[in-house]
């Protein structure tokens, strides 16, 4: 009998020959893998990888069962191409997609044999390995046992490694069964003697192995299927546009090339000045040299928007690479890792199908395998936890890279302990890390280790901008700044920044009788990603650099903290709430943007306001914690953070002292340092959310973990990546009962999806029915038909959510009158 490595026909030689090719290619073409593998573990990672690669399917020809199931497939599909009147001998890929698709639309399975057989065959591999090669290195049988999802923890799947081999009655233990007993007792073991400086070492050992093998035998199964047409290259690092010994850089490019030697810089340079580029020319000092550090470039950014808005900079600055994909196609050399990534770049007209270039595309972005890679900082942070199979792959590509840190949230213990823990990762695996950041506090050196002395640079042009800072008081609703709404009125442009939706929606409500012909905007985080994108662009459009330098800019715009940094406006009037000096900072970096051009001076104004409720008390959301020392025994109360509160009381006392404080790039350094001058103290809860990240990186070095993530990569069931409420997705209008499969779902509710509080979600569906609520839940199917499972999903009732106000029910809006559409 024939021994098969698929059930198109195509032998098991064939198969690991072609797994074998695309692993030698892979590693011919990014050598410093290989290199960096011998400089940390002193071992050839091509040695073990090519014997990975050799007896991965061994398991195939080795168990009669899996081999006599895959025959019988084999002959079935032989008999369906008599039928049509091919011949047999020859292995075609066309013809057994045909087949495939043939038994699909008919509802039947394309391998039911192999399906029925009850034996995986990594598992076979194993036992072969076992008796003939009993001294194969540790990482080549994990490598082998993982290289299909199944090394993981977790009661299914430890179900399937005891039952596999038995004849399904549930009275024994397979012969594999044992295999995993060992991993598990491995990987308890070290997890229990190890240093934490050793388990990253030893994840890091294992994982190189583990992700190759399945990128390897992925791209040779999609040769075998496809052909070169559904081939997605893996592209080298090729450095941005644009530099060479002529080249006039500003001020941060430059100190981003003058220091990049350093393992970990911090780059403190105001918003506008150039940092993007900078990045870039400080990765290709690591990545295209002589002694490379690194062979990929991933930057990190504090939320999905931002995320969204640095990728596009980015492209500008590193187009794609012509030709790069077959049929004469650019291929994209920039990913975006996040949660909603594939619709962001793809919207409704991407292909999610199994096996799609875009599919694969994003998969390699996921990886980190792109040549340049904008994540959020929560997916960067996750991939530690291991607690998905992709977290082994974006682990090793991470080990490959240099890191940019693109802003942090500072004022977020949860976030820098985090990021904290991940240098030090990044430490161990020597990664080299560069942090720019706008106003990142001196005491910054200490939190992220770092020995030299922050690199300052200035932004040329800023002395001719006169930024001016006023303070109107506390303000509980829009009417309470009614007199610098006019100023903004009568100018036509203007930027609020509210610090909640509700005060957003305020504001909103208030100036849209007034406007008349200026282009009024509202941009929140309870809006569907494709009305985020339609409002970016509009912003673009009314308040962006082109329209400012063509003297079209019209506009006033109100955001929360999604406009701190993903959007590229700009306006010489500025309301805000209230908040920490950093985030303030952000926040101005958007106030008279394009103006450091300009020969003459120019005077642009921000006035501040202290939040407060209808019953006059401080309402510091989001910038608040939990008052420990108030009676909680009826109900939670919260109080300001430290952060925003200083810097409330520095306001104040810098407005009695001038009625208009000017603001400038050194100042707002100064008072950021003197926020943070005695550096980051942790609360308890901080601490332990820190200590279960350690554990998680520890216990999960070599299986899955079984505390799964949530959608957004941002908590596992110990674990969260930032201190934030619950969220939950809530689709804008009631969904097909049935979906085809879990990508399908997926992608409906990225396009007709609002995240949402929890808090929110339950307060709205307390509500009675004669005054809500507008949330309503159900339950869809979700796979296809014998096999699907349930899931609950809330939706939103028509006339809930609102194209420009986004999901405004929430908010005490009258839904049912949808009086604003």
């Amino acid at each position: 009998m024939p021994k098969y490595g698929k059930p198109s026909g195509l032998t098991l030689r064939q198969h690991t020959d072609n797994v074998k090719q695309q692993g030698a290619m892979l590693r011919k073409q990014f050598p410093f893998w290989t290199n960096k593998y011998k400089q940390l573990t002193g071992e050839d990672l091509d040695d073990f990888c090519t014997t990975a690669e050799e007896y991965h399917d061994y398991g195939k020809g080795f168990s009669d069962r899996w081999r006599e199931a895959c025959a019988k497939d084999v002959a079935l599909y032989h008999t369906w191409l008599r039928r049509h009147g091919f011949a047999t001998e020859q292995v075609d890929r066309e013809l057994h997609h045909r087949y495939e698709e043939e038994l699909r639309r008919a509802g039947k399975a394309t391998a039911p044999n192999l399906f029925c057989a009850g034996v995986r065959h990594e598992f076979s591999s194993l036992d072969f390995l076992a008796q003939h090669r009993p001294k194969t290195p540790g990482p080549v049988v994990a490598a082998i046992a993982a290289h299909h999802g199944k090394l993981a923890k977790g009661e299914y799947v430890e179900k399937r490694w005891r039952m596999d081999g038995t004849d399904g009655s549930g009275l024994e233990v397979g012969p594999y069964y044992k295999f995993y007993k060992q991993f598990r007792g491995s990987s308890n073991k070290a997890a229990e003697r190890e240093s934490f400086d050793k388990l990253v070492l030893r994840r890091y050992r294992y994982a190189a192995v583990r992700s190759l093998l399945q990128l390897a035998d992925t791209r040779a199964s999609r040769w075998e299927g496809m052909g070169d047409e559904g081939m997605v290259p893996l592209i080298p690092f090729t450095g941005p546009k644009g530099f060479g010994v002529d080249v006039n850089l500003r001020p941060v490019q430059d100190a981003a090339v003058k220091f990049a030697e350093a393992q970990r810089t911090i780059l403190r340079a105001p918003t506008g000045s150039g940092k993007t580029y900078a990045c870039l020319l400080w990765a290709e000092r690591q990545i295209l040299t002589q002694t490379p550090r690194a062979d990929r470039l991933v930057i990190a950014m504090p939320t999905r928007f931002t995320s969204n808005a640095l990728r596009e900079a980015v492209r500008e600055q590193i187009p794609d690479l012509i030709g790069g994909g077959t049929e004469g196609e650019d291929e994209p050399q920039v990913g975006l890792y996040h949660s909603s990534a594939f619709f962001n770049l793809y919207g409704d007209n991407g292909d999610d199908s199994w096996g799609s270039k875009e599919v694969e595309r994003q998969k390699l972005a996921r990886y980190l395998a792109t040549p340049v890679t904008v994540c959020t900082i929560d997916h960067l942070l996750a991939c530690l936890t291991g607690t998905r199979e992709q977290h082994f792959s974006t682990f090793f590509f991470l080990a490959n890279s240099c890191v940019v840190f693109d802003e942090t949230d500072f004022y977020d213990e949860f976030v820098q302990a985090n990021i904290q823990t991940l240098l030090d990762v990044l430490d161990i695996l020597k990664v080299p890390t560069l942090i720019m950041s706008a106003t990142v506090p001196n005491s910054a050196r200490s939190l992220y280790r770092v020995k030299d002395l922050i690199r300052e640079t200035a932004q040329p042009g800023s002395e001719n901008v006169r930024k001016k800072m006023r303070y109107l008081g506390t303000s509980a609703k829009p009417e309470d700044t009614a007199e610098f709404l006019k100023e903004m009125l009568t100018a036509g442009q203007g930027i609020i920044y509210a610090n909640t939706v509700a005060r957003a929606l305020s504001y909103y409500e208030f100036l849209e009788p007034l406007v008349g012909e200026t282009p009024l905007t509202i941009y929140h985080s309870r809006f569907t990603e494709p009305d985020k994108k339609r409002i970016e662009e509009e912003l673009e459009a009314n308040l962006g650099k082109k329209a400012h330098a063509d003297g079209r800019a019209s506009g006033i715009v109100i955001m929360t903290q999604i406009g701190e940094m993903s959007i590229n406006i700009s306006s010489k009037l500025m309301l805000t709430d209230c908040c920490p000096w950093d985030r303030l900072a952000q926040r101005i970096g958007r106030l008279a943007r394009f103006s450091v051009d300009n020969a003459s001076e120019v005077n642009a104004t921000v006035a501040v306001v202290e939040p407060i409720d209808d019953k006059g008390e401080a309402y510091a959301w989001p910038y608040v914690e939990v008052d420990t020392k108030s009676d909680t025994s009826k109900r939670t109360v919260y109080r300001p953070i430290a952060a925003y509160a200083k810097t409330l009381a520095e306001i104040k006392v810098l407005i009695e002292k001038a009625d208009d404080y000017r603001l400038t790039p050194e100042n707002l350094v100064e008072h950021t340092n003197r926020l943070y001058q005695n550096g980051m103290k942790f609360s308890e809860a901080t601490i332990e959310n820190q200590l279960y990240y350690r554990e998680l990186i520890k216990d999960n070095w070599l299986l899955v973990g079984a505390a799964g993530n949530n959608d957004e990569d941002t908590k596992t069931n110990t674990w969260q990546s930032r201190n934030i409420s619950d969220q939950l997705t809530v689709l804008i209008q009631a969904p097909e009962s049935r979906f085809t499969n879990y990508n399908e779902f997926q992608k409906y509710a990225l396009a007709h999806g609002v995240s949402c509080p929890v808090y929110k979600i339950r307060s709205e569906l307390r509500k009675k029915d004669g005054e809500g609520p507008s949330i309503k839940l159900t339950t869809v199917l979700v796979g296809a038909k014998g096999r699907e499972k349930s899931a609950e999903v809330y939706y939103a009732c028509e006339g809930a959510y609102d194209k420009k106000m986004g999901l405004l029910s929430l908010y005490g809006y009258d839904w049912k009158a949808n009086h604003l559409l």
